[in-house]
């Protein structure tokens, strides 16, 4: 889950919820896995190097950014379904 795809979220999240015309969200991936990880550098220093105020506040933000773009699935006004492939 790059930068990419969580700058992109929120934009495509809105633009299905304002067209009133989506029914439902399926998420999924290629290959067996859904999401091999987080892409920690997202975090840049902050995750590794917060050992002052400044890396720590730095690494609360951005954690916290993550957070409500992951809300904003919860938020949406259609249901969001993970399509996990088992095994």
């Amino acid at each position: 889950m790059t930068a990419a795809f969580w700058a992109e979220l929120p934009r495509l999240l809105d633009g299905l919820d304002a067209s009133g015309q989506t029914w439902a969200l399926l998420l999924g991936s290629t290959g067996r896995h859904f999401t091999a990880r987080m892409d920690l550098s997202l975090f840049g220093d902050g995750l590794l190097q917060a050992s002052t105020a400044r890396p720590r506040g730095q690494f609360q933000h951005k954690a916290r950014w993550l957070q409500d773009m992951s809300n904003r699935l919860e938020k949406s006004c259609f249901p969001v379904i993970a399509a996990v492939q088992e095994g």
